[in-house]
Formats: structure tokens, sequence, C-alpha cells
């Protein structure tokens, strides 16, 4: 992911920061760095999956921002 190697982070520390910066609620997830899969773990999206933290991002942007991805 090109922001983690940019600001030296990984990738679901990318995902929480970008997410801390345009929502106001903490939502939780799990990365797995053989399968790349983000786990969200709390909130409304908890139980569901996403292939990639960027996937995770654009779905919890969506479920807590709906009018910001039309």
């Amino acid at each position: 992911m090109l922001l983690a190697r940019a600001w030296h982070i990984s990738a679901g520390e990318v995902v929480r920061r970008l997410l801390d910066n345009f929502v106001k609620q903490h939502i939780e997830a799990t990365f797995n760095p053989d399968t790349k899969r983000v786990a969200i773990t709390t909130g409304e999206l908890a139980g569901r999956s996403y292939k990639s933290p960027s996937g995770a991002a654009i779905g919890v942007v969506q479920a807590l921002n709906p009018h910001v991805c039309r």
C-alpha cells in the first residue's frame, strides 16, 4: 500500500489514521498480513471481512457516511 510505505507504518495503521480524520466513530479491525484481509470486529460492520485495507476503508465510510461514496 502506497501510503503505508510513504508514512513508514502498517497498512492497518493507515486505515486507522484515515478513518480517524473523517469519522468520529471508532471502528476496530484486525489485519491478516498473510492474506491481506481486514476483519471488522466492532460496530455495525462487525463480522465483515474485506480483501484489502482499502476495501475495508471504503466499506466503513459507506456504512457510516453513505453520501460520501455515491
